[in-house]
């Protein structure tokens, strides 16, 4: 039975667009939407595809008297997952069809994609995803989703600490107290555990593995508690503050500096010595910024 690829240009109106999904029951959805109107700040149609919450308006008599969520998550439809599996095996099947002509980045990815499905025991497995997370946030940003892009910056700070303590036997979320410096103070939970947030992670991180990790937490201790503090600020975390580009650059300018190096050293010395590259960016269609529009399109 042959597989149907619905094609939808997304307007005003998201209605004929979820008709148009039920009846078809298509294999693949592809959404043709406007970004962000640089003149007058509106966010344009793809708001309705990738926006969080409620973005779509249902609206009547020039008054909007509903808010729903976006049309893909009214669909139905699988979206924004870090399923490393599925991706394994749907492009299993083209590795011998792209052979040399596919370029020296498709062997690149296909290893990446090995790591990423290693077996748990396999050491290599958590910094490779660790890597895929960080440029994760960078496409988020790339999208101008800047909260998104932060939150996985966030997670990638506080996971980072977890592994490398995973690797001496120390897990965060039920430490033992001869496991505790003395000068540190966690107590027990409601379910009994002690467990470290992110700061206190780091803090064990320093006492058990020494080195580079406790180099790294001395220098740069101030600086991420101040990082945290804005992304606390922030909508997806415990504030209603949306972060801007700015907030996003700064953090990714720390993040690169500090925790990447870092992160490299360490996934070095369990074998994992080439990360992965950054998949594109943009679509093939869309031009960067500074390359100018082609002529049929500039006006």
């Amino acid at each position: 039975m042959a597989e149907t690829i619905l094609i939808c240009t997304v307007g005003g109106a998201h209605q004929p667009i979820l008709t148009a999904i039920r009846e078809l029951d298509p294999a693949f959805v592809l959404f043709f939407a406007t970004g962000q109107d640089a003149a007058t700040g509106g966010k344009g149609s793809v708001e309705t595809i990738t926006g969080k919450g409620t973005p779509v308006e249902v609206v009547k008599c020039c008054e909007v008297v509903e808010r729903l969520p976006n049309i893909p998550t009214q669909a139905g439809l699988a979206q924004d997952r870090f399923d490393h599996d599925t991706a394994y095996s749907q492009l299993e099947v083209y590795r011998a069809r792209l052979g040399r002509d596919a370029g020296p980045l498709a062997g690149q990815l296909f290893s990446a994609l090995k790591w990423l499905t290693a077996p748990e025991a396999d050491p290599r497995r958590t910094p490779a995803r660790l890597w895929d997370l960080w440029l994760n946030a960078q496409r988020r940003a790339d999208q101008g989703r800047f909260d998104d892009a932060v939150a996985r910056g966030y997670r990638l700070l506080e996971w980072t600490a977890q592994w490398l303590l995973g690797t001496v036997g120390i897990d965060t979320g039920d430490l033992r107290q001869d496991q505790i410096p003395a000068d540190l103070a966690i107590a027990p939970g409601g379910d009994g555990k002690r467990q470290a947030g992110l700061r206190n992670a780091w803090t064990l991180a320093a006492h058990h593995l020494c080195g580079e990790v406790a180099q790294f937490v001395a220098s740069e201790h101030n600086r991420m508690l101040d990082h945290l503090r804005k992304r606390n600020y922030s909508i997806l975390a415990h504030g209603d503050r949306p972060i801007g580009r700015a907030d996003w650059e700064a953090f990714c300018a720390w993040i690169e500096s500090g925790l990447i190096p870092l992160l490299r050293g360490q996934a070095a010395g369990v074998g994992l010595k080439t990360l992965a590259p950054q998949l594109p960016r943009r679509a093939p269609w869309r031009p960067g910024d500074d390359e100018p529009l082609p002529a049929a399109s500039a006006h």
